[in-house]
Parts: C-alpha cells; sequence; structure tokens
C-alpha cells in the first residue's frame, strides 16, 4: 500500500499544512457554555495555507479542550475568579452550566424608570445543615449589586440600613425616579415599602403576579450567578485546607466579599465591562489577598498609646470595605472586625489557619462582642453607615447654647463612622 503525503513549499523548505481546528477557537461566555453564535467567526483564519481547505462533509464537532496558563496567571486569577476560566477546577465546579439556548433579544419599553430589583433565597452546603436566608439586591442600569446573610427574612432595622446604604452607593441624586420591585412575598413588600418612605429620592415600588418568578428575571439570573461564585470560591478555599460552615458567623463575611468582587470583577460578555466600571466609569486597580488569609494590619491607633507598644496586629482579612476601600480584618486578640488602611502578608507557610476562621464569632451587623451597652451601640451596624431607620431614635435637633452658639450633638453611629473611616485613614 503507497501513501502519499503533499507537502508545501515555504520559506526554502518542505512543511506538512496543517488546519486548526474551528471549534478549538470558539469563545467561552461567563458561566462556561460554549457560544455558538461565534461559529461563523471562527473559520474565519483557520485555514495555515492556501491550500489546504476544511472538510465541509465531515460534521464531526470535538468538545473545547482548555489550555493551562503559567502558575503567575492562576495565582492572579484565584484572587476574584471574576471571568470563568474553563482551565480553573473551581471555576468549572462552582460555575460551569449548561450549554445556551439561543434566545430572541427583547426589549423592555414598559417602564423607563431605574429599577431595583430585591429578593431572598437560601443557601446550604449539604443537607445536614440548616439553610441560611441570604438577600439578594441588583440595579438594572448598572448590573452592580450586592448580598447579604439576614437572620430572617423581613424589613427589619439592620436589613433596611443595609438597603439604604447599597442605594447610596449607586450614586442616586433628588431628581432621580427608581422603581423597587420585588416578588409578591409579604417580607420582601414590606422591605420595599420601608425604602421608598425612608429613600431621599422619589421612588415607588412594584410586585411580580404570585407565583411568577419570570416575573422578576433579573435579580433571579443575578441570584443563580451569586449561588455560582460561591461554590466557585468554597472549592478554591477548600484548596488551601480550609472550610466554611453556611451557618457559621464566617460564612457572612464571605457572602459580602463574594458580591463584592462579583461588583469589580465579573465582565459581562455583552459590553465587556464590569458593574463597577458601569457605575464609576473607572476599573476597579487596588491588590487584594485571598478570603481569609493571615495578615498584619498596621493599628494607628497604636501611636497613641506606649511608645514602644507593637503598630502591627495580627488578623485575618476578610475583604475591602465598600465604601474606605479599607481592608476588613478578624482580629482575633480582640474578637472584633476592624477596618484597616494598611495590611501586610504573611509567609505562605502561616498564611491559613482553619482554627482563626472557626474562631470568628461576629457578622457584618455586629462586628465586636461588646462589653458595654455603649461599645454595643456603636458597634451596631459595621456596614450600614450613618443611616438611621424609623424604628431607631430620632437623632436631637442642634440646641442653641447660652450664649447664642448651637450646640452639636453626635449619636454614637457618627463617632463609630469617624473611627472606621477616618482614623483608620
Amino acid at each position: 500500500m503507497l501513501l502519499l503525503i503533499k507537502l508545501v513549499s515555504r520559506a526554502g523548505g518542505w512543511y506538512l499544512p496543517i488546519t486548526i481546528d474551528e471549534y478549538d477557537v470558539r469563545t467561552i461566555d461567563d458561566d462556561g457554555g460554549v457560544d455558538d453564535d461565534d461559529k461563523d467567526g471562527a473559520k474565519q483564519g483557520c485555514q495555515l495555507d492556501d491550500d489546504t481547505k476544511v472538510d465541509e462533509d465531515d460534521e464531526s464537532r470535538p468538545i473545547v479542550s482548555p489550555t493551562l496558563p503559567n502558575a503567575a496567571v492562576r495565582a492572579q486569577h484565584e484572587l476574584s475568579h471574576g471571568v470563568f476560566a474553563p482551565w480553573c477546577d473551581s471555576c468549572v465546579v462552582g460555575r460551569g452550566q449548561d450549554d445556551h439556548h439561543k434566545t430572541a433579544t427583547v426589549t423592555d419599553t414598559v417602564d423607563k424608570r431605574r429599577r431595583i430589583s430585591f429578593d431572598y433565597f437560601f443557601a446550604r452546603q449539604s443537607q445536614g445543615e440548616p439553610q441560611v436566608a441570604i438577600l439578594a439586591m441588583i440595579d438594572n442600569r448598572t448590573q452592580y449589586s450586592n448580598c447579604t446573610v439576614v437572620e430572617k427574612k423581613g424589613a427589619y432595622p439592620d436589613v433596611v440600613r443595609f438597603c439604604l446604604r447599597f442605594l447610596e452607593e449607586l450614586g442616586l441624586n433628588e431628581n432621580d425616579k427608581i422603581l423597587l420591585h420585588s416578588d409578591d412575598e409579604s417580607s420582601t413588600k414590606q422591605l420595599t415599602k420601608q425604602l421608598v418612605e425612608q429613600v431621599h429620592v422619589q421612588a415607588s415600588r412594584t410586585t411580580t403576579v404570585s407565583d411568577s418568578k419570570g416575573s422578576n428575571g433579573l435579580v433571579e439570573r443575578h441570584i443563580k450567578t451569586v449561588e455560582g461564585q460561591l461554590r466557585c470560591h468554597l472549592h478554591s478555599l477548600a484548596s488551601h485546607n480550609l472550610s466554611l460552615s453556611s451557618s457559621s458567623q464566617a460564612f457572612t463575611w464571605f457572602v459580602r466579599h463574594v458580591a463584592w468582587l462579583l461588583n469589580r470583577f465579573h465582565v459581562s460578555q455583552k459590553d465587556k465591562q464590569t458593574a463597577w466600571q458601569r457605575l464609576t466609569g473607572e476599573t476597579y486597580s487596588s491588590p487584594l489577598l485571598l478570603f481569609a488569609e493571615n495578615v498584619f494590619c498596621y493599628n494607628k491607633t497604636a501611636l497613641r498609646g506606649p511608645k514602644l507598644a507593637s503598630r502591627w496586629s495580627s488578623g485575618m482579612w476578610l475583604g475591602r470595605h465598600s465604601l474606605s476601600n479599607g481592608h476588613v480584618c478578624f482580629v482575633p486578640s480582640e474578637g472584633c472586625v476592624r477596618v484597616f488602611r494598611t495590611v501586610r502578608r504573611v509567609p505562605l507557610t502561616d498564611r491559613w489557619n482553619q482554627t482563626s476562621l472557626d474562631s470568628i464569632a461576629v457578622n457584618p451587623f455586629r462586628p465586636a462582642i461588646a462589653k458595654d451597652a455603649t461599645k454595643s451601640q456603636l458597634h451596631r451596624d459595621f456596614s450600614s453607615g450613618s443611616h438611621s431607620v424609623q424604628e431607631s431614635p430620632k437623632v436631637p435637633k442642634e440646641q442653641p447654647s447660652s450664649s447664642g452658639v448651637p450646640v452639636k450633638r453626635y449619636t454614637p453611629e457618627m463617632f463609630w463612622v469617624f473611627n472606621t473611616l477616618v482614623i483608620q485613614k
């Protein structure tokens, strides 16, 4: 049997023409599915030689084969997992989805007001764990979103303050008109009612038809994305021999951090932008660490103490603060979570500690275990800023002194904002 091989002459030598399979250059969307719309574009440039043609009669289609990048790229990707990577086990395990179906684009012409959607969902890692309730919210204009673990569903003061701060992060002004959208459950309806009464812009609220989850599709899709990100980062923690129970207090910080990462590093395939870029017009560039990583925290308040006292404290990195951009760290020696401007990494051998992670007994609504009522009031809500709600005492107005000069009255919340957002800088 005679085998004939066709060679081509190029640059003074003889070469065997090779064709790159068209399906190996197709794009992969942000959920790990193969985008069939890019098939025609993939055919362009796949032929290396003019004499070589793709066999159009062969309809076999191989599955995409991922290529493993170098160690530096893998380490950078592990910080946020913002863009789906087919070579990353955590991305495939946590965010991998079924191949997408083609859908027609539907333009929303019903309501042009800025709509913020709210919904609760439950999460747990195993059948033996109790489910935890998580509140999710998202802005339809920028896709900016947030999530927080709540003790239970409803319009409680801590939850209302958290939502008010989220609306503040959107940069709303007095002339904006917003629509607070939720499902037909009483818990979310009570929440949006409280927000309409207390938000500083023109707001109204709507609900979906009873038992119609599809009518709240924006936040439902967002919840699906959040669940994938949570699975992804839990798998990443396991690679460092760390486990995190859904019912633990550390999980409340974990959810906040994953939501924070989602806004700043999850790139949409439609406009190639993150929610943070749409909201601010800038790319987030501050350095990151891995969740639950042991660090040294620079404590500026120690400057007022003894000259030879240490200026650094051992802590565990839990993310960045969404308002001040400071480092949120748990300090085991103090049993509380604080915001620091400067942190330093420790050697790789000392970077992970399951015991320290399990010792976290505070959450974002209660960042410190107070020893007296005053301290409890100061640390009432870690991420609520200076927002007040109707259930809280009103701030007294300024009263003139005997000399006629107004006397400024400060609330405990004002002192807390000063301590966390000014002193830590």
